[in-house]
């Protein structure tokens, strides 16, 4: 995963509102890799 692509992500995941685990979940990713 690149830097550009981690910050896309966190911003997404900031703006749902979701847990980490249940956000991983909606985007088929090991809490561990994010």
């Amino acid at each position: 995963m690149t830097l550009t692509t981690f910050k896309q992500l966190y911003q997404e995941y900031q703006e749902s509102g979701l847990n980490i685990k249940d956000f991983c979940a909606n985007q088929c990713l090991a809490p561990s890799t994010f």
